[in-house]
């Protein structure tokens, strides 16, 4: 018979861990299934470490009551931004391209002597019951042949990409490929080639290859490999290129080479639903403004992929008398247009809501939109302002989306993307702006933020989005429902006298304007909810999450806090 996990739940709170492990050594089905359960794993972690029943000095909880307060109040660690452990990784942000990913930090650094090479460390884990003790074996190094550009890592599948950059005899920027194990750093075992073209772009405009800056945005789900290269140029978005692969047998299954039609950035929602963040180049008063397109994967067995649109999400117009290139005085520029999300897509088939705190509710995973807007003054050029803007999208919004009505002018082909397969190629195409209005979806299910933060300083993880301001405050926005349950039991709203206020600041919110109305045509920020917490924080660089720590980038060290 199987046992509801929040009835064992209970069970374990009203057990010490002695007394767990003596029926766990009694009974193989419980055995198997506390080993099944990583929510199991953690509360035993905890309390076997004192976490929850308070340091190995002190008195553990005297009553049942107690007992269950305290494993029931265990999001407080994010809730109060409190975090049960502290530890620090020397020297991990010594160089520029380091990296984070769930459990992971990864930097790469050429040394003069010793040549390029990535440092793996493996970050403490009360989930996984790593790292709480001794940090030096979480630490390792991968001797790199050649310099690179960029890299990623997929765990799950002892994957490891090498990006690598060249300049061709006629300037053009050649980006390649390399596929190699993670564990070993050799040749992958399920890759039929070991190396990957993903573009030649030309430089149309700059001299120098090093006025541009490019950024690569990768996705790795089970055989397909999905990456896009983005280039900007004086700091404004000027060209984009999408691949998709079967990275197992090597073959291309779709391509859009993003010349006047620029995607900045995706993500792959669910398995079959991929999420693109795109607009046209240059931007224009009547050509294609910013938007999100959801478009449904389809995979054919002679190695193409389909894509079809399914909606496409308008973003909150641009104020009557701003437009994006052209006006007498003033002008509007697009520096960066990102979706932050966790990396793996939402699998549908499995997807369980649950009101637990000790879920991960997927209708209530955010994927955040952040958008750095120049306004430019052509009489005082040096007056140029940039404001950051981010848009906060629960899943659940997105999969409403897609049932809101047929799109517009949907005759056949109309809504098909360019496929592009290893045998085929097809230009660029002109798109209609169709599609959501921001009213029909965005002001009952988005959250919209002016944020005083830098574009590149926000992170997102699961149900959480984080920024880093620019005076060292750092945000956590919590969409979690457990958060905004307790969050609305905590807020009371009192009234003496003439004044009304609420008992604590962590009550449930919208998000805030601010500069807003100024340069969109918007008049609310959203109703989506969320729980705002943090710290205030000094002499950092950087600050982000994952699914249980925050990372904050002090010097050339990474502060490691374990949530």
């Amino acid at each position: 018979m199987k046992i509801a996990v929040e009835l064992v739940v209970r069970i374990l709170s009203e057990l010490d861990p002695k007394a767990l492990h003596v029926c766990m050594r009694l009974s193989k089905g419980f055995n198997a299934l506390i080993k099944n359960s990583p929510i199991l794993r953690y509360h035993i972690a905890l309390f076997s470490r004192g976490f929850v029943d308070g340091a190995s000095d002190l008195p553990l909880y005297p009553t049942t009551f107690s007992r269950q307060k305290a494993l029931l109040d265990l999001e407080d660690s994010w809730y109060n931004f409190c975090p049960r452990m502290r530890t620090r990784i020397e020297g991990g942000n010594f160089n520029v391209l380091a990296k984070r990913f769930d459990g992971l930090w990864a930097e790469y650094r050429c040394h003069p002597v010793d040549g390029p090479r990535l440092t793996l460390t493996t970050l403490p884990s009360i989930v996984m019951g790593v790292g709480l003790e001794d940090s030096k074996e979480r630490t390792r190094e991968i001797k790199l042949e050649d310099e690179i550009s960029d890299f990623t890592i997929h765990d799950h599948q002892d994957l490891l990409i090498l990006a690598d950059r060249s300049t061709t005899q006629n300037g053009s920027l050649e980006y390649t490929l390399h596929l190699r194990t993670l564990s070993q750093n050799t040749s992958h075992p399920k890759a039929n080639k070991s190396s990957l073209k993903l573009c030649t772009l030309s430089l149309p405009t700059a001299d120098d290859d090093d006025e541009y800056g490019e950024r690569f945005v990768y996705q790795v789900f089970g055989h397909m490999l999905m990456v896009l290269i983005v280039l900007k140029y004086e700091e404004s978005l000027c060209r984009s290129f999408l691949r998709i692969w079967n990275w197992e047998t090597g073959d291309v299954l779709w391509t859009h080479d993003g010349e006047k039609r620029i995607i900045s950035s995706f993500s792959h929602v669910a398995a079959d639903l991929l999420m693109l963040a795109e607009h046209a180049s240059p931007l224009t008063p009547d050509g294609l403004a910013p938007q999100l397109s959801l478009w449904s994967l389809q995979e054919f067995p002679n190695e193409t992929l389909k894509l079809l649109n399914v909606q496409t999400l308008l973003l909150p117009p641009i104020k009557n008398g701003k437009t994006y290139p052209v006006h007498d005085e003033e002008f509007l520029t697009l520096d960066d247009f990102n979706i932050l999300s966790s990396p793996n897509p939402i699998d549908l088939a499995t997807m369980a809501p649950s009101a637990s705190p000790f879920h991960f509710d997927m209708m209530h995973r955010v994927f955040a939109l952040v958008l750095a807007v120049s306004v430019h003054d052509r009489r005082l050029p040096e007056n140029s302002t940039t404001t950051t803007f981010c848009i906060c999208i629960p899943f659940k919004t997105i999969l409403k989306s897609i049932y809101s009505g047929p799109l517009m002018d949907c005759r056949p082909n109309q809504n098909q993307f360019n496929i592009l397969s290893k045998k085929s190629t097809a230009g660029p195409r002109t798109i209609k702006q169709l599609g959501l209005a921001w009213e029909d979806w965005g002001r009952k299910g988005a959250c919209f933020n002016h944020v005083n933060a830098e574009s590149y300083n926000f992170s997102v993880s699961g149900m959480r989005c984080s920024y880093l301001e620019d005076n060292g405050g750092f945000t956590i926005m919590d969409f979690s429902p457990s958060i905004l349950q307790k969050g609305a039991t905590d807020a009371q709203l009192v009234t003496r006298g003439d004044q009304k206020y609420w008992t604590v600041l962590k009550r449930p919110r919208t998000g805030t304007l601010g500069v807003g109305p100024a340069i969109f045509d918007i008049e609310t920020p959203g109703e989506v909810l969320f729980v705002r917490t943090g710290c205030e924080l000094s002499d950092v660089e950087g600050a982000m999450v994952d699914m249980e720590h925050v990372l904050i980038l002090r010097g050339h060290d990474v502060d490691v806090w374990t949530m």
